[in-house]
């Protein structure tokens, strides 16, 4: 039986990276009241105390070797590049249009890969690749692609705005104390809705640059015999003091927590569903760790594309999001280019 799954080991740990990630923004959802720097405040806490506890175990440095050093603070750097890239793209777009602009690192891993890691790019991974980025496209459903009207660009950035600004809305039961509670918009918020949606896309645009810069980082990191959780917990050294300070700066120019006293209440509830999202993020940078270890990064990431349709089974089952055709349409095309990969993976092996 090990021998028989031995070989596709680096897709099945690909597929459990997917549901882990899918897991924890659904988590994320259930901790609104928490902005996107004290969100990713804990995953980075929880990150380093669960990679030293393996560290330890398993008796290596929690600072790596001495020679790759440069290369892991590097990865570091980059993967918490990424991820507040991320954060400020939904900020500004609709979850949507940032899941569909972001996952361009599915092309720049495979350029990547190709120039740097020598990886060969048959043509079943380019139709791969384009089935994913159709089937992202459909599911996600951009503005710019399938166009809406500019409120409904607004009333996304207004709502990215109230979650990550602690407004008490979504715990009150009258409308009276929804006006009473919203916190008022920055300046920065009230700017034009075309401004603040070049912005999200740019944003999007460079997360999806860092994450494929990410990936072929990992593989070169696990090519020198890095462990896979030094290579996960360099992320933490740079980004919790970075997250830190942008936390405490988001309260004091107002951006957060305006109405602290109020939120008591409802505040372990948050940190609990932050906390249990964190564990699975994590897990889900171990798994792709491991999946980067036994299968090539582009390979890895068009197999990783599944985290669509898997998050969008998981919003209508969680979050009622409603299904449409194209959804339908474009989970189809994701896991058709999968299984193309694992098909042909198979045949090959």
């Amino acid at each position: 039986m090990a021998s028989t799954i031995l070989p596709y080991i680096g897709y099945i740990y690909a597929v459990l990276t997917a549901i882990s990630f899918c897991i924890a923004n659904i988590l994320i959802k259930k901790a609104l009241m928490l902005s996107g720097a004290e969100q990713l405040t804990i995953l980075f806490i929880v990150k380093i105390v669960m990679m030293l506890a393996v560290c330890k175990y398993v008796k290596v440095s929690p600072l790596g070797p001495a020679g790759p050093r440069k290369m892991l603070s590097i990865r570091g750097a980059v993967g918490v590049l990424g991820l507040l890239s991320l954060y400020t793209g939904l900020l500004f777009l609709p979850p949507s249009d940032c899941s569909a602009v972001s996952n361009t690192s599915i092309i720049i891993t495979a350029i990547l890969a190709r120039i740097f890691l020598k990886d060969k790019l048959g043509i079943t991974h380019i139709v791969a690749i384009l089935l994913a980025i159709i089937g992202v496209i459909f599911i996600s459903k951009p503005s710019i692609i399938f166009p809406r009207p500019p409120s409904t660009i607004m009333g996304a950035t207004s709502m990215a705005q109230l979650a990550n600004n602690d407004s008490l809305s979504n715990y009150s039961n009258s409308s009276n104390q929804q006006e009473a509670q919203q916190p008022q918009q920055s300046t920065l918020f009230n700017a034009n809705p075309a401004t603040l949606f070049t912005i999200g896309i740019v944003m999007a645009l460079f997360s999806g640059l860092f994450f494929g810069i990410l990936s072929i980082l990992m593989k070169k990191l696990d090519n020198v015999n890095v462990h896979w959780a030094v290579n996960t917990i360099y992320a933490a050294y740079v980004g919790l003091p970075v997250c830190i300070i942008l936390s405490f700066v988001s309260y004091k120019i107002g951006l957060a927590h305006q109405n602290l006293e109020a939120e008591y209440s409802a505040l372990p509830s948050q940190l609990f569903f932050s906390f249990l999202s964190a564990i699975f993020a994590v897990l889900g940078q171990v798994f792709l760790n491991l999946a980067i270890a036994h299968e090539d990064p582009t390979k890895v990431s068009i197999v990783k594309t599944v985290d669509v349709f898997i998050a969008f089974l998981l919003q209508y089952i969680f979050l009622n999001i409603s299904v449409d055709a194209f959804s339908v349409l474009g989970s189809i095309a994701i896991i058709l280019g999968s299984v193309l990969v694992l098909g042909m993976s198979m045949i090959e092996k």
